[in-house]
């Protein structure tokens, strides 16, 4: 039986080459890898792998974490890239994501919130020390 292509907003871009540094840290051929994230194709997973972004299905995200012990928003782009690609499609792609998913999502946004935060403490500490040695 042939499967369904899901639609947009069942689908998420996953990072192919966080993607393929998953897969040899956890000292899996891709063969390997398609055979534990079945049904996919080594061919399929080898397109996914050499894309920056690549579009796939939320079940296959998962089932991709799974296989490689970690979580899917370990797969995810870079907040970089996230926020260069997220206009409406990609926010009506989060509207219908799983619940599971947004956690994940929700998890990843607040660690760099922290890191931005801590970022601009030290920005501002820098500069108060500057202003103050100007005087």
């Amino acid at each position: 039986m042939a499967m369904r292509r899901p639609r947009l907003e069942e689908t998420i871009e996953l990072d192919g080459r966080k993607l393929r540094a998953k897969r040899k840290a956890a000292r899996l051929t891709q063969e390997r890898l398609a055979s534990l994230a079945s049904p996919i194709s080594r061919s399929y997973l080898s397109n996914v792998e050499t894309q920056s972004t690549a579009q796939v299905s939320q079940e296959l995200a998962e089932r991709l974490a799974s296989a490689l012990g970690t979580s899917v928003s370990d797969l995810l782009p870079s907040p970089v890239d996230l926020t260069s690609s997220l206009p409406t499609v990609y926010a009506s792609a989060i509207s219908s994501a799983s619940p599971r998913i947004l956690v994940e999502l929700m998890a990843v946004a607040e660690e760099h919130l922290e890191r931005a935060t801590d970022a601009l403490r030290q920005t501002r500490a820098l500069l108060d020390e500057l202003f103050r040695q100007e005087q």
